[in-house]
């Protein structure tokens, strides 16, 4: 099943028959489920929003993508996104897919293929050297075309809406106020805490939170700010035994996928991730020189919320995130972490690993891991949610994105995911922009 040996649990996970039946009950399933492709938006499909499932989704996933590898069952080439292989991963990553293995992880040549479960290298969207983000991508090529404009520097306020339609945009430029008339229609891509605050400073809201604000109310959507979740993320910090050399590709090259007890998905719902260099963990004194295993959830239950401070658009607004509100999301993320250890203290990082700094080897419990996660539980920078899609009544938009109740207004952004993908968003989002387009051209 992989490179390496085996080695026994290390001390700081739990001793006893308890400890030896979840780490075998874990590598069985592991071993043996098999997630079917695109899961995650069959799940969308179940939650009544039509067209968004993977056979859906899947052809606009390949039409952004110009893979440097060449087309396969997988990947496309010709779109504006370019994808590549790492070549030369950063010895640290290469010990931490080889660890992994010798945990008794599977080897995943491709995370985009049949089932994400397993461990291996990640794929970079970079050119020449250079990242390619969505906007070098997608936007910079056409800038000269004669129907974009860019306004940089401004800051929206609100949406107009006369007679229940979207019409434009008030701004804020240079101390001024502008609005750009919409010809067609408005469409929204702020992300997830913007977006929806706009909606609620244009009146579109919980009529309560918005009369206590004195905002006139447009439209009564209980569901704008609700729904707010992101994948969270805790470091496992090892001081290294010298300094590390520079990377030559990204500083997240490898990972794995797997399953937490208990967990039935499609998809995976743990995400750990490798990062050769300290990612520091909250409340621990970090080493100068060391690497970091930073255990990830991917599937959380607990929702947050988002709310207006105040209707001015340079306030900034009240995100309560209730990360670890759900007892699931917590005890995930402690199989994470358990995970995470049981791969660092694998034979491949000998040579590199001086100690464990956190959670440290003082850490020898199951409550000792659920105190380390309370403690230093962190973003990993995948809110979703707060405009959610759906057909109930604390839906924002519909299933062709439009906001409920407003006509000529979308919402097209990491916000609309009714549950966030079990991957990072960047490739989810950009989907969503392709979905768009295909909606408004139609």
């Amino acid at each position: 099943m992989g490179r390496g040996t085996p080695v026994a649990p290390p001390p700081h996970r739990r001793s006893g028959s308890d400890s030896a039946d979840r780490t075998q009950e874990h590598r069985t399933r592991f071993r043996s489920r098999q997630g079917p492709l695109g899961g995650d938006y069959d799940g969308w499909v179940a939650q009544g929003c039509t067209r968004w499932g993977w056979d859906d989704v899947r052809p606009l996933f390949l039409r952004s993508e110009d893979h440097l590898a060449g087309a396969d069952a997988h990947h496309a080439t010709g779109g504006p996104l370019p994808v590549s292989p790492i070549t030369d991963p950063h010895p640290t990553s290469q010990a931490f897919v080889d660890a992994a293995l010798a945990a008794g992880h599977k080897r995943n040549e491709d995370f985009n293929g049949e089932d994400m479960r397993g461990a291996g290298f990640n794929e970079m969207t970079v050119r020449d050297g250079r990242r390619m983000s969505a906007w070098q991508s997608f936007a910079a090529p056409i800038l000269g075309h004669p129907a974009l404009t860019v306004t940089t520097d401004a800051l929206i306020d609100r949406v107009v809406v006369e007679n229940g339609r979207a019409v434009g945009v008030e701004y804020v430029l240079g101390g001024e106020r502008h609005v750009a008339r919409a010809g067609a229609e408005v469409v929204l891509s702020a992300g997830t805490i913007d977006s929806p605050a706009i909606l609620l400073r244009s009146g579109i809201g919980p009529a309560a939170h918005l009369r206590d604000l004195g905002i006139d109310v447009v439209e009564n959507l209980a569901g704008v700010g609700e729904n707010l979740h992101d994948h969270p993320l805790i470091s496992v910090v090892y001081e290294s035994t010298k300094p590390l050399p520079d990377g030559q590709a990204n500083l997240l090259e490898a990972q794995f996928y797997a399953d937490s007890t208990g967990w039935t998905g499609a998809a995976p719902d743990l995400q750990p991730l490798f990062l050769h260099l300290v990612y520091p963990a909250e409340g621990y004194e970090m080493p100068e020189h060391g690497y970091t295993i930073a255990a990830g959830l991917v599937a959380p239950k607990s929702r947050g919320t988002l709310r207006l401070a105040s209707a001015d658009p340079a306030t900034p607004a009240l995100v309560d995130p209730r990360i670890l509100a759900d007892p699931y999301d917590l005890e995930a993320l402690c199989d994470a972490i358990e995970m995470s250890r049981e791969v660092g203290a694998q034979q491949a990082f000998d040579q590199w690993r001086k100690r464990e700094v956190a959670p440290g080897p003082e850490a020898t419990s199951r409550d000792d891991i659920r105190e380390f996660a309370r403690r230093s539980v962190g973003t990993y920078h995948h809110q979703a949610g707060t405009c959610r899609m759906g057909v109930d009544e604390l839906a924002v938009v519909d299933p062709d994105l439009r906001v409920r109740g407003i006509e000529g207004l979308r919402v097209a952004d990491a916000s609309i995911m009714p549950v966030v993908p079990s991957c990072n968003t960047n490739a989810p989002s950009i989907r969503i922009g392709e979905k768009a387009a295909d909606l408004i051209t139609a």
